[in-house]
């Protein structure tokens, strides 16, 4: 799959480095033809919980679906995103490493999820 492996870089969208949202970006625009809005660097998650209530962000009821944002809160506090993929499964970068896929029905990410939410703009 050609999402594996992009290495991770503070502030990057792109396939030679990205950061959590904006690997999450990057696939939207090129798998689903949406342009997500841009956020400040801080974290991911400010993208969605900063502005769900005043935009178009819509959090999803239920199981999620092909491109759903899914926000999951790491120890010590911080704030992560991926992308969901079909089955269950889900795309991801973290610091100190490349792109990757895992499954929200094992742990960690099963206990770290906080929501999904979609796109509806």
């Amino acid at each position: 799959m050609s999402w594996l492996g992009i290495p991770h870089a503070a502030g990057g969208e792109s396939r030679t480095g990205a950061d959590c949202w904006g690997l999450v970006r990057l696939y939207a625009r090129e798998e689903l033809g949406l342009a997500l809005p841009a956020i400040g660097r801080d974290d991911g998650w400010s993208a969605v919980d900063g502005q769900k209530s005043r935009t178009a962000w819509r959090e999803v009821r239920g199981p999620a679906e092909h491109g759903d944002v899914l926000l999951f809160r790491l120890p010590g506090g911080m704030l992560h995103v991926g992308v969901a993929l079909p089955d269950g499964r889900f795309l991801h970068v973290m610091e100190g490493g490349g792109s990757r896929i895992d499954t929200l029905a094992h742990d960690p990410w099963r206990r770290l999820i906080v929501g999904a939410y979609r796109w509806t703009g």
